[in-house]
């Protein structure tokens, strides 16, 4: 694939889709489109794209698997050689599937003022069934500053789950847990903050009021987090 554009160490291969075959349609209107989708892996600077042991899933025959890149110009034609590894186990085997789900406490909504050295930002996801925590990820660009993870449970307790008080957009690590049990109903809320003054040495413009956007001079703040269903744990 030839681009226009350069990839720099803020390359995100995010979002991979493995869809049914539902005609030559070139993947349009991939974000709203109602075709069944599954995710398969993604890559963020500090994340390594290859999945756990027992963590893979059914790609069924016809499928298409769609690429999600985001580019960052550097001012100079360059190509993209951008690949994806499938493993497959071998005919007649069938594999031990640790089945996983998740969500994401995703803002959309803030507005960081110019020059705002902590700016807080806050979202929250339910837990619809008892279930296990394994892993939390925070996504945020080059503003990002500090996001941590609180359990508000049912019975009205709250508990901090993990803080990550120097966020590195460079590394966007996810952060596993022990085994943690979570009752249905419970809520994990991400609380972050972003720095857009001058003291923040890799921010593009501290005279800028920022909002979310694609790319990194924008900002995002998604908390990803990852779980086990009770219903689907084995011992």
């Amino acid at each position: 694939m030839r681009i226009l554009c350069g990839l720099s160490v803020d390359l995100a291969v995010t979002a991979e889709t493995v869809r049914p075959d539902e005609g030559d349609d070139e993947f349009a209107g991939l974000e709203d489109s109602d075709v069944p989708m599954a995710g398969l892996t993604g890559y963020v600077p500090g994340r390594p794209p290859v999945l756990e042991p027992n963590r893979g899933g059914m790609l069924r025959a016809g499928s298409k698997v769609a690429f999600q890149l985001h580019y960052t110009t550097s001012g100079r034609e360059v190509f993209d050689q951008s690949e994806l590894g499938i493993y497959l186990y071998p005919a007649g085997e069938v594999p031990e599937i640790h089945k996983m789900s998740g969500g994401r406490a995703l803002n959309r909504s803030f507005l960081i003022p110019p020059d705002a050295k902590d700016h807080e930002v806050s979202e929250s996801a339910v837990v619809q069934k008892d279930a296990y925590l394994v892993s939390f990820m925070p996504h945020m660009h080059y503003r990002g500053k500090r996001m941590k993870f609180i359990a508000n449970y049912p019975d009205g307790t709250s508990e901090e789950l993990l803080s990550v008080p120097n966020y590195q957009f460079n590394w966007q690590m996810r952060h596993h847990l022990e085994r943690k049990f979570v009752p249905a109903g419970t809520e994990i809320v991400a609380v972050g903050a972003f720095d857009n003054s001058t003291q923040n040495a890799f921010n593009p413009d501290p005279s800028q009021e920022i909002d979310w956007g694609p790319q990194s001079w924008d900002e995002m703040f998604i908390g990803y987090m990852r779980w086990q269903h009770v219903e689907d744990a084995t011992e």
